[in-house]
């Protein structure tokens, strides 16, 4: 859409005329004014300390440095991207990014929120913020990179999965294999993806019909095939790799206390805004403004940290150009799967956003989602529209 297209409804002071509570909708430069204000101001007044779930002026910094990718503003994403990763650095191990819990923190993780999980081994479960049916804001950490489309994430060989539980879900084969994780002719892993830390600690790859908790099976539509799974969001402190145990320490293993009831409490860290994003925003910015050079380091940065040296000595990317702009899309990819970032960085590239998997469906059409996007949109809920008369 254009910058004059009519977009949110943005309610920016208190009122007590509820003749006046009614507002329409402000237009897509407006939105985007305003949240740069809001973060400027931020950046101005308030203090870097780092607490769980307190905005800080590095997170400030990393969510403008986002707002400006969205409108390709390269020198200001450099600029906040910048300012954003000063103080933080790459974890050596990248579960260490997600295993943090209470009041430890992560060198790699800029922002994150806390969420308590509780059980009660009565079957019940407490953790509706993570479930697959919680309208809470927290699953969208993960539902975005499944809803924008299992055409482009999640999916299989032939059908996308309509949901998963317990906050992961499996990852496509065309996305695996365009980042390299898969062999293209084959549902087989590659030495890329095993030479690769994250694919060792953050991911899990199931053969067919073998999964160690059949519930996860029988959500797909072709149990018979194997699936690579995401699992990053609350990992426990001792957590090195996935060891099969789909609901053992991942989930409950956590630091931890007894209450005496049965419950189970464990303050896991959901990272929202990590470093290496930053890292990544910076070389696409500093590409595109002809800064070859510092896009390599910067790209080349992420990839050392999270080769595997058991495997040889790391050989850094030196291609330019185009292929630099693909390789730092695919580095992105395997950087922040599951996180929600995939359907954004596609919109704010003007890249299509693919069918994926979805091509190989012949019960239904997938199209091509292309820039200007007009079939990508947010709705506004009915409880605004059935209330309010200044919007349709």
């Amino acid at each position: 859409s254009d910058n004059n297209t009519p977009s949110l409804i943005l309610k920016t002071e208190n009122t007590a005329d509820f003749g006046n509570i009614f507002k329409t909708r402000s237009t897509v430069s407006e939105v985007f004014d305003f949240m740069i204000s809001d973060l400027n101001i931020a950046i101005e007044n308030i203090s870097n300390t780092k607490y769980v779930g307190r905005f800080n002026r590095s997170a400030a910094h990393g969510l403008l440095s986002r707002i400006y990718l969205d409108m390709n503003e390269w020198d200001k994403v450099e600029e906040h991207a910048t300012a954003a990763i000063e103080g933080f650095s790459l974890e050596a191990r990248p579960i260490d990014g997600f295993n943090h819990t209470d009041l430890s923190f992560s060198q790699e993780v800029i922002f994150e929120t806390q969420n308590s999980i509780g059980h009660n081994w009565t079957g019940e479960r407490h953790y509706s913020y993570i479930s697959e049916n919680s309208p809470s804001w927290i699953s969208h950490w993960n539902w975005i990179d499944l809803q924008s489309m299992g055409r482009s994430i999640a999916g299989g060989d032939d059908y996308s999965v309509e949901g998963t539980i317990y906050r992961t879900y499996p990852i496509s084969y065309s996305i695996l294999r365009k980042i390299g994780w898969m062999e293209a002719s084959s549902a087989t892993v590659t030495d890329e993806a095993e030479n690769d830390l994250r694919y060792q600690q953050l991911f899990h790859w199931s053969p067919g019909n073998t999964d160690y908790r059949m519930e996860f099976v029988t959500l797909m539509e072709r149990p018979e095939l194997p699936f690579m799974w995401v699992f990053k969001a609350a990992r426990s402190a001792n957590d090195d790799s996935f060891d099969g145990n789909l609901l053992g320490e991942q989930y409950y293993n956590l630091e931890h206390a007894q209450n005496g009831t049965g419950l189970y409490d464990g303050r896991a860290h959901l990272p929202l805004i990590r470093v290496s994003e930053m890292y990544l925003s910076r070389a696409i910015a500093r590409l595109r403004q002809g800064k070859d050079g510092e896009a390599l380091g910067d790209l080349n940065l992420v990839k050392q940290v999270r080769w595997d040296n058991n495997a040889g000595p790391f050989i850094p990317y030196g291609g330019g150009g185009q292929q630099l702009e693909e390789e730092i899309e695919r580095e992105r990819i395997k950087e922040l799967l599951g996180e929600g970032d995939r359907l954004f960085y596609l919109k704010a590239m003007q890249y299509d956003i693919p069918v994926g998997d979805a091509e190989r469906r012949t019960d239904i059409s997938v199209p091509v989602v292309s820039f200007p996007y007009e079939e990508l949109f947010w709705e506004l809920p009915p409880v605004e529209t059935n209330a309010n008369p200044n919007v349709d």
